[in-house]
């Protein structure tokens, strides 16, 4: 698996991050999916959980990480931004939102 290049992921003028956190590694899990991927709440409780852990050695709890991916999809949007990564949230009747990610790299 190639890993995402993560120059501006998480960057912010006013709070400059140097160190990889949970944000980041959402961010990063996003940019390596297929463009046009659909995504739901229980993909980043489940498989980002498992895919950080896998390549980090690190682990969240599933709710910490679903907290964080609402924050970035509210508040830090530059985040995705900066990472060339959009997400449309889909209006599917499910019980859970869903989104479809689209990666512009």
């Amino acid at each position: 698996m190639m890993k995402f290049h993560f120059d501006k992921v998480g960057v912010s003028k006013t709070a400059p991050r140097t160190t990889f956190n949970c944000e980041a590694f959402i961010v990063e899990w996003l940019g390596l999916l297929p463009d046009g991927t659909v995504i739901g709440s229980h993909d980043i409780q489940d498989k980002t959980r498992q895919w950080i852990f896998q390549m980090y050695n690190k682990t969240f709890n599933a709710d910490t990480l679903n907290r964080k991916f609402r924050g970035i999809r509210n508040d830090k949007k530059y985040m995705l931004d900066n990472a060339g990564i959009s997400l449309t949230e889909l209006n599917i009747k499910s019980k859970e939102a869903k989104w479809q990610v689209n990666n512009a790299m």
